[in-house]
């Protein structure tokens, strides 16, 4: 879900910059408002849903990532503890 609100945020700002770079416009103020005015703000949105289906999967596996990670490492860590001097009193 916060993968799908980021995207929704973001999007617009992602939409202006892909049509700066393939040259359409140079500059983004004028290039909003052209969005705006010949496909309507929807147009600010366009491939929303692309991004919002790949966001599942990719978030998805980045916690996986993360939670296998820490699993693998949380071992080692506790090991490292063990071992260690404690302090001085």
């Amino acid at each position: 879900l916060g993968g799908c609100i980021g995207w929704s945020l973001v999007l617009p700002f992602d939409v202006v910059k892909t049509r700066v770079q393939s040259g359409a416009e140079s500059r983004a103020l004028p290039l909003v408002r052209r969005i705006v005015a010949t496909e309507g703000v929807q147009g600010l949105f366009r491939g929303w849903t692309a991004a919002v289906v790949r966001a599942f999967p990719a978030n998805a596996c980045l916690f996986l990532g993360v939670e296998v990670t820490t699993r693998l490492l949380r071992p080692a860590t506790s090991r490292r503890d063990a071992t260690a001097v404690p302090p001085p009193p």
